[in-house]
């Protein structure tokens, strides 16, 4: 690869020392006075093609910008770098005036006489450039013709890009654009913009730096709850104090704030644009910070942004720091919902569990009141995701099957797969391993992750699961109100007994258990260690990754966990090459299951759980009425991908509903306000479908057939199937962007987990691709 600089000769940059940009490398005054540029560039590394790290090495904070102007990361000696691909291009802007340059793949070609030399461009060139000028940088920004054609190895980007998609991934800056666009290249910017009424931003971590940046809009909402989890007295401090000097008043409210809320910075104005407790002002800035049981964490990543037209839900993987979001592979569900009107349902079943979930969080009644009174003036009959949540306490009763993974297989239970699929793997990829036993992962978890309505031999669709089901009120229902109609039945059973408590009604109290028990969702198959797939970094991807062995700190993976014999056979490669992303450390959490012979996926789950008790919940006292209790520590929110959902969704007449319009495709696929409006007001009596025509479609797309899974639609992993593979099983292919490959590959022979805290023999002195050993690398500042 080699560098394109304006008025210069071309400069090869190869693995072997840093090359450092000199005054005598261009034609114009771009360097310091010391006659340095404030940056060198480093090449890849041995076997590493195509990549260029960018790094600081002046004192001063160096801005880099890339095409189009958009700031890209704000430098200084103390950062690990900026990576660079072929075609990127990108500029340097510090005390010195603004320069753009280029990188090329290949052998650097030579110049012809007059072609620039050191004479420079003309006149207007050099005005643009020692002015700063944007326009300088846009014209220098286009990629050359060899990298526009796909010279890099990329090509144009395909055209499922575009197609309408449940998820997607966060872009990146410095891919190429065939990996940074449509389903690959959703932007939190876009997902939050407009005119927010009410924002509801709940984050583990939260930098309110890098969140102003992204989401510079979220400064003008009217109202910002912040529901965080900072446990730390400094993090939490410099959010608040954050939040402070955007002068607009702000509460503090949640497990370990002050008693009644604190207010910092101007007072909250009176009366409030959000409708709160009568008499009782909303202040501008919340922030909240919930109880949890002892190891937990509020880990949740989602937004509520509330418009005049409609309300957005977003759930995503990313922490609102920098890192997480322009270095790491993160991933991102958002669907807008329009009011309420004379054909919309009293309610849904999405509706429900977002009611429940938010309502756990304990907002004092002036924020709960317009959180609650936001989600129940909406419509969310079009959900295309269910909700998979986690809260923390030991649920027993009706909430045995709402949270953790025991909703997994609750919903999973109610959806109609072929005997086939029975036995399918199971793909768990995460960025954080718990301490858990074998019995746990195999015999309660991955069980939850196979159930399903599977056809009974003789072709008779769900009749061994779906008899328990339907032997309670609400049988013949759709499937997601079969859910709601077994917490009913819950509700009336006698199962909140405490431990050890009286029995009491003798015979009749155990013939109501066992009745429960004999129709709560029954587990699916256990598996073979050989079809549990645990996709996790080795070594040799962490220390060849975008950010060398730093990256690690984003994926704790305790020794004593990582190195439990049962796991090793289990480990898989993070690969990451079909999105684009083999060198960027994931941070997105997705489980699904996938079938070899077809390519299809059965469901995909994306969101914020890690491979963990805390984050998916451990069954207790089984033996107990009810079926005992499910022991959660922590919040988590993720969004399980059904083919019979997204079936509905697409027949549903809210489907394309944008409630603000969104660069990207932020919000349901339009691109105006004006349709999202015409759209909203499109609700004539003769197109609207009853209640009991949606269930008997609802039944129908659930019937199945010899393929599996909902008719009319089939999941499959983007670039890695052919979709003629659904058309023949006469199934419209969506395409989801799972950004790692399926199979993933099993370790190699000398493959070693990545573990972020062994000795220093584990890493055998190997420097990752900045040139850093393990132990340097997370020194502060890393030495240069």
């Amino acid at each position: 690869m080699y560098i394109e600089l304006p008025g210069g000769a071309p400069l090869p940059v190869d693995g072997g020392r840093p090359l450092v940009l000199q005054r005598a490398h261009v034609a114009d005054e771009f360097v310091s006075r010391s006659g340095q540029w404030q940056v060198q560039l480093v090449a890849g590394g041995d076997g590493v093609e195509g990549l260029l790290w960018l790094r600081v090495i002046g004192p001063n904070r160096t801005v880099v910008r890339l095409a189009g102007g958009e700031e890209a990361a704000v430098l200084t000696s103390a950062d690990e770098g900026l990576p660079l691909t072929a075609g990127c291009a990108f500029a340097i802007q510090g005390r010195e005036p603004t320069t753009t340059c280029r990188t090329v793949a290949g052998a650097p070609h030579k110049r012809a006489r007059g072609d620039g030399g050191s004479g420079g461009g003309d006149g207007a060139d050099k005005r643009r450039r020692a002015g700063g000028d944007t326009q300088a940088f846009a014209d220098a920004a286009a990629p050359p013709a060899a990298a526009a054609a796909g010279a890099d190895g990329g090509g144009p980007p395909e055209a499922w890009l575009r197609a309408d998609c449940p998820v997607r991934l966060l872009a990146l800056p410095g891919l190429p654009e065939r990996d940074n666009t449509g389903a690959l290249g959703a932007r939190l910017g876009d997902l939050v913009s407009g005119p927010i009424r009410l924002a509801v931003v709940m984050n583990y971590m939260v930098d309110m730096e890098p969140f102003l940046k992204e989401c510079p809009d979220i400064e003008r909402a009217e109202q910002v709850f912040v529901i965080h989890g900072e446990n730390s007295f400094a993090r939490a401090d410099a959010l608040r104090r954050g939040v402070a000097a955007l002068r607009r008043g702000v509460v503090l409210t949640g497990d370990g704030q002050p008693a009644g809320g604190v207010n910092f910075g101007m007072p909250p104005p009176g009366g409030g644009s959000v409708d709160g407790e009568e008499g009782r002002p909303l202040a501008p800035w919340v922030l909240h910070r919930p109880a949890v049981l002892p190891r937990g964490t509020h880990h949740t990543k989602a937004f509520l942004l509330l418009y005049d037209l409609g309300l957005r839900v977003v759930v995503h993987t990313a922490n609102i720091l920098f890192g997480d979001i322009r270095r790491k592979t993160q991933g991102a569900y958002s669907q807008d919902f329009p009011p309420k009107d004379a054909h919309s349902p009293p309610s849904s079943p999405f509706e429900e569990a977002l009611s429940d979930y938010m309502a756990a969080y304990k907002l004092r009644e002036p924020e709960a009141a317009a959180v609650r009174g936001a989600i129940a003036r909406h419509d969310f009959s079009s959900a295309r995701i269910a909700l998979a949540p986690s809260v923390p306490g030991r649920h027993t009763g009706p909430a045995l099957f709402r949270y953790g993974h025991l909703r997994v297989r609750s919903l999973l239970s109610q959806e109609p797969m072929p005997p086939s699929w029975r036995g399918l793997p199971v793909v768990l990829q995460f960025t954080s391993l718990g301490a858990f036993e074998e019995a746990w992962l195999m015999r309660e978890l991955v069980p939850s992750f196979t159930a399903g309505a599977y056809a009974a031999a003789g072709g008779q669709q769900q009749q061994q699961q779906q008899q328990q089901l339907q032997q309670q009120p609400g049988a013949g229902r759709s499937p997601a109100k079969l859910q709601l109609s077994l917490d009913g039945f819950l509700r009336r059973s006698p199962t909140k007994q405490a431990p050890g408590g009286g029995g009491g009604g003798g015979g009749s109290a155990a013939a109501a258990t066992a009745a429960a028990e004999s129709r709560m969702p029954a587990p699916g198959p256990e598996l073979p260690p050989d079809r549990v797939h645990l996709v996790w970094p080795t070594l040799e991807e962490l220390a060849n990754c975008w950010d060398g062995w730093r990256a690690g700190g984003s994926i704790p993976g305790p020794e004593k966990n990582v190195s439990r014999p049962f796991l090793q056979p289990l480990w898989r490669r993070w690969g990451g090459a079909p999105s684009g992303r083999a060198r960027v450390m994931p941070h997105i959490k997705t489980f699904l299951r996938f079938d070899p012979a077809s390519r299809r996926l059965p469901w995909v789950i994306v969101g914020s759980h890690n491979l963990s008790i805390a984050a998916w919940g451990k069954r207790e006292r089984p033996q107990l009425p009810g079926g005992g209790q499910l022991y959660l520590p922590s919040y988590e929110l993720s969004v399980l991908l059904l083919p019979s959902l997204e079936a509905a969704h697409r027949r549903h007449r809210h489907r394309g509903f944008v409630a603000w319009p969104a660069p990207g495709g932020g919000g349901g696929g339009g691109d105006g306000a004006a349709e999202a409006q015409e759209q909203q007001q499109q609700a004539a009596p003769a197109a609207v479908q009853t209640e009991q025509q949606q269930a008997a479609a609802a039944s129908s797309s659930r019937g199945g057939g010899s393929g599996g899974g909902a008719a009319g639609v089939a999941f499959f992993a983007a670039r890695q199937a052919d979709p003629a593979a659904a058309a023949a099983a006469g199934a419209e292919a969506v395409l989801l962007p799972v950004p790692f490959p399926l199979p993933p590959a099993p370790y190699r022979g000398g493959d070693k987990p990545w573990m972020w805290n062994s000795d220093g023999d584990y890493y055998e002195g190997r420097k990752d691709l900045l040139g850093f050993e393990k132990w340097q690398a997370f020194s502060e500042p890393p030495p240069r």
